[in-house]
C-alpha cells in the first residue's frame, strides 16, 4: 500500500482526467504539449486523539495552455471550469473528509515561439489517519 498522500494524488488525478489534458503526477515542466499536473506541496497535522491525526494537505492542480495571446486566458478559464466541476463532483475515492479550492494563481510567458499560460489551483484537503498507520484513513 502507499502513503495516504499518494492515494489522494491518484484520486485527484483520476477525478480531473476528464479535462482532456494528459495528467502527470509530477512537477516536471514539458516543453511542447499542454499538460495537467497533480502534486502535493505541504501538509499540517494535529493530534485529535491518541489514535487520530487530522491532516490538512495542499494539493496543486496545475495546467498549461498554448496558443494565441488573446485566447490563452479564456482557455485557462475553460480548463478551470472543468477542474472545479470535476473536483466538486468527486469524493476522491472516499479517502478524504473534505476538499475545497483554496486559491488560484495565473501566470503568462510570452517568451519563446508560442505564448504559454499557466494556472495553478490549490486545494485544501482534509483527512484523518492513525499516527501509526499513514497508509489508511480514519
Amino acid at each position: 500500500m502507499a502513503h495516504i498522500r499518494a492515494q489522494i494524488r491518484d484520486a485527484v488525478a483520476t477525478a480531473v482526467a476528464g479535462v482532456g489534458l494528459t495528467v502527470k503526477k509530477s512537477r516536471a515542466y514539458p516543453t511542447e504539449n499542454d499538460y495537467l499536473f497533480v502534486y502535493t506541496t505541504s501538509e499540517n497535522s494535529t493530534r485529535v486523539s491518541m489514535s487520530t491525526l487530522e491532516r490538512n494537505l495542499s494539493v496543486l492542480i496545475e495546467f498549461t495552455a498554448r496558443g494565441p495571446v488573446d485566447t490563452i486566458d479564456d482557455t485557462l478559464d475553460g480548463y478551470a471550469v472543468l477542474v472545479e466541476t470535476l473536483m466538486a463532483a468527486s469524493n476522491l475515492g472516499g479517502l478524504v473528509k473534505d476538499h475545497v479550492l483554496q486559491s488560484t494563481e495565473i501566470a503568462f510567458d510570452g517568451e519563446g515561439q508560442k505564448p504559454v499560460g499557466l494556472m495553478r489551483m490549490t486545494y485544501d484537503v482534509l483527512y484523518f489517519t492513525d499516527p501509526a498507520n499513514p497508509e489508511t484513513m480514519r
